[in-house]
């Protein structure tokens, strides 16, 4: 019998098993990349996936990385495990994770475009971020600055 569950049945640790647990119900494996699927969308790890225009184009009208140079943008994306989300062979969405894989993950450059806003995609983007198998057992999680935190908050990061 495990008293603290007794205790405290809603404690995180609880909560971050469902999470991953609803997430990776959710995954296909695909070697290495995995991706997650909900109706006409998919979320990958695939990097071939990667639409640098379309990242590129995002982050250099975002105040936080403002007239990025593409070839920086694509050396960050090369270094980083990032995870795409797209309808069809459109990327809809964006995020990336620079990390070493042991104990620090830092969550950058996430974004949905404008008009797929509204629709969960970023709430689901972190749940399958914080369920990836690679990142699993990490005792630090960083993001910087947002300015948007529900679903930062619903995934179980928080400030």
């Amino acid at each position: 019998m495990n008293l603290e569950s007794e205790k405290f049945p809603g404690s995180k640790k609880r909560r971050a098993r469902r999470r991953v647990a609803r997430a990776e119900r959710l995954m296909q494996s695909s070697g290495v990349n995995g991706s997650w699927v909900r109706g006409e969308f998919e979320i990958s790890t695939d990097p071939a996936r990667i639409d640098l225009a379309t990242v590129h184009n995002f982050l250099t009208h975002s105040y936080w990385a403002k007239g990025i140079p593409v070839e920086t943008a694509q050396q960050s994306i090369q270094n980083s495990l990032c995870f795409g989300v797209y309808q069809g062979k459109q990327q809809v969405g964006f995020a990336r994770i620079i990390t070493d894989y042991a104990t620090f993950a830092y969550l950058a450059d996430v974004f949905i475009l404008e008009q797929y806003r509204g629709r969960g995609l970023s709430k689901w983007l972190m749940e399958c971020i914080v369920a990836h198998p690679q990142l699993q057992g990490l005792r630090r999680w960083m993001l910087q600055r947002v300015t948007r935190t529900s679903c930062m908050h619903s995934s179980g990061l928080s400030r």
